[in-house]
């Protein structure tokens, strides 16, 4: 196994947690759509279209965290920087 120094190690924990990131974003998406049309196929009133909507709900409640999800991985990048340059 390849030992990889401390610096090589946080830029791979950096660049997993930004594929991350975009991977959770593009899934989200792609699940609010695809609910969405459950939606607007299923009867009203009807125990699909109650589902579909608490889906919704939690995608739409999930996407409002994003935000903050994407702040702290930046700020976990200019710490991890701010380390770096003072010899940590």
């Amino acid at each position: 196994m390849v030992k990889m120094n401390k610096k090589a190690q946080e830029l791979n924990f950096l660049k997993a947690a930004a594929i991350s990131f975009v991977a959770l974003t593009i899934i989200l998406g792609f699940g609010g759509t695809i609910l969405e049309e459950f939606k607007d196929q299923n009867d009203a009133n009807s125990s699909g279209e109650n589902v579909t909507i608490a889906g919704l709900g939690g995608i739409n409640t999930f996407g409002d965290f994003l935000g903050i999800i994407a702040l702290a991985l930046v700020a976990v990048a200019i710490l991890s920087l701010i380390n770096r340059a003072f010899g940590g």
